[in-house]
This record gives structure tokens, sequence and C-alpha cells, in this order.
């Protein structure tokens, strides 16, 4: 069966006795699931998409718990994990999935093992492990919209199998689906640079030490919105015959900034015994017009 760690321990998904749904590298790949959002339709329950006016800021609900303030001040709903470290704000944590090894989503309340901010439940992104062989990978996607991704990892040890080291990196880029017909600027397009880090040392068979980090950078414009009916102040301004095109006299800007590092110790004293430490540090900004 499919290992897990939902209750931070690793099990078959057969032996949680919590609502899991887990999702591996290759079933994510079958599935053409390219960022959180696309799990929408895979798990039940789950409701998850990009906030209103962004492309990365997180709106997710469970069993129709959650969050739909993409603002700053408020803790989202649903817990998002990347790799043990909670991110703490919607904002950028719509993550792109790529060099994943697997995506686990808890439903229901997750407060015994995860903290107060889980009311709705979690989703966990568990990237590849470090590997004692070398090993690399390049994806390339092309589409229609002028879509270009390049996805890039390489694995490789240091010296001896001690030491290892995994860098991967992607370029997302995808035009507007359609245009902002008073200035002429791209809706809905994709612009997303991500890279990701790690350096573990492994002294024993016991013992381990994982360095990581991560950064993302999002220049992607204003994610469009459908006008249903006409305002009521504005009565002539009717809605546009594109759902995709706007006619804001809003700057085209949704820029968002993520980066942090983790230090990881894992010591498995005996078979049932073990202690792991898990210390990270955050930062994120976002500059985002919403109409």
């Amino acid at each position: 069966g499919i290992k897990v760690t939902a209750r931070k321990r690793e099990e078959t998904l057969q032996e949680v006795p919590v609502a899991v749904t887990a999702f591996t590298a290759d079933s994510l790949d079958k599935l053409n699931v390219e960022d959180l959002s696309d799990l929408d339709a895979q798990v039940p329950n789950l409701t998850i998409y990009a906030a209103r006016g962004s492309s990365s800021t997180l709106t997710a609900y469970i069993r129709g718990v959650g969050q739909s303030d993409p603002l700053w001040g408020v803790d989202p709903g649903v817990g998002i994990y990347l790799d043990d470290v909670y991110i703490a704000r919607p904002q950028g944590a719509l993550l792109d999935v790529f060099d994943v090894n697997r995506v686990e989503v808890l439903r229901g309340p997750q407060g015994s093992l995860y903290g107060k901010n889980t009311i709705g439940g979690a989703i966990k992104y568990v990237s590849k492990p470090l590997l004692p062989n070398v090993g690399a990978k390049v994806q390339l996607t092309g589409g229609e919209y002028g879509q270009a991704d390049v996805k890039g990892s390489i694995n490789a040890p240091i010296g001896s199998d001690a030491l290892v080291a995994r860098f991967s990196a992607a370029s997302l880029n995808r035009d507007g689906f359609g245009e902002n017909i008073r200035n002429g600027a791209p809706v809905s397009d994709k612009e997303i640079l991500v890279a990701r880090g790690s350096l573990g040392f492994y002294p024993s068979d016991v013992l381990s030490i994982v360095a990581s980090a991560d950064w993302m950078d999002d220049q992607s414009g204003v994610r469009g919105a459908q006008m249903l009916a006409a305002n009521r102040f504005a009565p002539t301004a009717l809605p546009l015959d594109s759902r995709y095109d706007v006619r804001n006299g809003m700057p085209n800007v949704n820029d968002t900034q993520m980066k942090g590092g983790s230090l990881t110790f894992n010591y498995q004293a005996t078979d049932s015994w073990g202690l792991k430490s898990v210390t990270a540090y955050r930062e994120s900004s976002t500059e985002t017009n919403i109409d």
C-alpha cells in the first residue's frame, strides 16, 4: 500500500484511522495535477481554488470548513504543510506541483497533531527525498495560450553517501485567457519562478540532519472574475461577452514572493521510539489589486 505520514509517522494508508486521500507522484502526473487547485475534482469534500484577484493565494474548504478571505490578517482554515513546515498565510500557499513525492489530504479537524489552525483539515505536500545515487530529470511542457513550462531537478551525493544534495527549479509561463479592454493588459496570465534545495547529512543509520530552502516569485497578472449582472450604479455597463475579459481601471499587479528554510533533525533510537525536530523560518510579501 501507499506509505503516508498523516500521523507524523510512516504507515500504510490502510492503517491510518483518519480520512486521508493520498496521491503519489505518478498519480499526480496521470491526473495532470499542475497545482493544488487541481485536487478539487479528485478529493471528496475538498474545495480548493485561487483566491479572488490572485493566482497563487489559496482558498480551501474541507467539509465546508475553511477561510475565503485572502487578506494577511487571517489564518487559513485548512493547514498547508510543505515538508512538515506550516505555511501560515494563504499568500503563495497554492503550491505548484513539481519534484513532489506525494500529496496527502487529511479531512476533518487535525488539532491533536497539527495545531489549532487545521479546523477543516490539512494538506501535506511532501517533496522528493534525498537519494544516495545520482539522478536528474527535466520536463518541458508546451500548450495553447503560449504555455511554456520548464521543470528540472538533480540529486547527487557529495563525496560520500553520508552527504547528499538535491536542487530543483521550475519556470511556469502562460499568456492570459482574456484582456482588460481598457488598457489591453492580459488577464489570468501566468509567470512563476520556483526553486528548492536540500542538503542531507546521514552519519549513521539512525541519525539524519536535513537543511532545506525554498523560494517562489509570482509575477502573474490579476486573475479575472466574470461579471454576472450590471452594477445598479452603472446600468449601461453590461456584462462582457467573454468571461475572461474585464474593464476595470486597476494596474495589472499581482506580485507574490515567498521564501523559507528549515532544519530537520531525525533520530530513531529504537524500532518503537524516535525523535524528530523541525525548525523553520518563513517570510512572504504580496502586492495585489482586487476589483
